[in-house]
């Protein structure tokens, strides 16, 4: 199972003031305990061998010093009994720090964990990225932009008058 657990922010929707200093922070330490029991509540109910978790925050300012691999675990009641964590985006002042990254659980023994660096991402690609996820339109032609997926759609007649005939593209039989 995979889970971007979105730094415990919750799956509340962006749509009133101050949403923005949400992404970035969190209300109480205790918003964030609430979101990652729900993290844990899919997690228990999807009773995967192995789940990798995105955006995994360890001891960050804005997320009360938490430990989400730890809080995740104890709230699986050991479910979980392996381990691994990474930071991939590290961030430090003398008054913030932002750890975040990627943790595996695993019901079963890990025996070699390590991270693969696949070179330089920086913040543009990851905004690139974001850019093509969140505008799968183009707004001054309101057609599918070209890394939208095509869907294609035919409907199939299933008789055995029509199955050995090829297909017109609406979808009749061929006469």
């Amino acid at each position: 199972m995979a889970y971007n657990i979105a730094r415990g922010r919750g799956s509340r929707s962006f749509s009133g003031r101050g949403e923005l200093h949400r992404v970035f922070s969190h209300s109480s330490r205790q918003d964030v305990l609430d979101n990652l029991r729900q993290v844990a509540a899919v997690i228990r109910e999807a009773d995967a061998g192995v789940v990798a978790l995105n955006e995994v925050d360890v001891h960050n300012t804005s997320s009360f010093d938490l430990d989400f691999v730890e809080v995740l675990r104890s709230e699986l009641s050991g479910a979980y009994p392996y381990a691994a964590h990474d930071t991939k985006w590290l961030f430090c002042l003398p008054f913030y720090q932002h750890h975040t990254g990627n943790a595996i659980l695993s019901k079963y023994p890990l025996e070699e964990a390590k991270n693969i660096d696949l070179g330089e991402g920086g913040l543009f690609n990851t905004l690139w990225a974001l850019t093509r996820h969140l505008q799968p339109r183009s707004d001054s032609h309101r057609r599918p932009s070209p890394w939208s997926p095509r869907i294609w759609s035919r409907r199939t007649t299933h008789s055995e008058s029509s199955a050995a005939r090829p297909h017109t593209e609406r979808g009749s039989p061929a006469g």
